[in-house]
């Protein structure tokens, strides 16, 4: 089965909210939520690795090819679909799934979780 992949841009010392509910047009913060639980204190690499964690308890990690794209100049050479997004106002971190932006602004582990699940699932009726 093809891996799925989900790369993460972000600045990876930046504080973000870490969104515990579904958002329609994804993770917009605390402030565009309306989970309890939202914490502010957690860095991107932080909150990525939490991911990473999750990703391998709930058992689809070796499915998932994770990574974490410093958003400088550097790191996004290669990625103008990201430059326009960021043009167009969507805030760090973008999370890419297979190549289609789905979530900003914060990581949500669930989400992410849910959308490897769906695809996998897909991939699996493909073969």
């Amino acid at each position: 089965m093809k891996k799925i992949e989900v790369n993460i841009f972000g600045n990876g010392e930046e504080k973000i909210d870490t969104c515990c509910s579904k958002v329609e047009k994804g993770c917009g913060g605390c402030s565009t939520c309306s989970c309890t639980g939202c914490q502010t204190s957690k860095s991107t690499m932080e909150a990525f690795s939490e991911l990473a964690e999750y990703l391998s308890i709930k058992g689809v990690a070796g499915d998932v090819e994770l990574s974490f794209i410093e958003a400088d100049e550097e790191g996004l050479i290669g990625h103008e679909e990201l430059r326009e997004l960021l043009k167009q106002g969507f805030t760090l971190p973008i999370i890419i799934i297979d190549e289609v932006p789905r979530y900003f602004g914060g990581i949500s582990k669930e989400l992410v979780y849910k959308d490897v699940a769906e695809l996998k699932e897909y991939y699996s009726q493909k073969i």
